[in-house]
């Protein structure tokens, strides 16, 4: 079942919810840095939360996915 998952996510056994918590320490760390929060482009909080489960912000704020396929659902949000 795995194998045929299309788009993995990197959330690890907590899933969506373990990671809401760090999530939202992590917007208000950068709104506290005033810089824009990660995935701030996507104003429906589903799919920013999908995003986020399987992207990753480089240090120049930059997105990248490992899936390509996620980056194109990406540029689609």
């Amino acid at each position: 079942l795995q194998q045929r998952n299309e788009h993995p996510h990197w959330l690890g056994t907590a899933g969506h919810i373990g990671k809401e918590q760090i999530w939202a320490q992590e917007d208000a760390a950068a709104t506290a840095a005033n810089v824009p929060t990660p995935f701030s482009d996507i104003p429906e909080q589903r799919a920013r939360n999908w995003a986020r489960a399987r992207g990753k912000v480089n240090l120049d704020g930059f997105v990248t996915f490992e899936n390509k396929s996620d980056a194109v659902i990406y540029q689609e949000l």
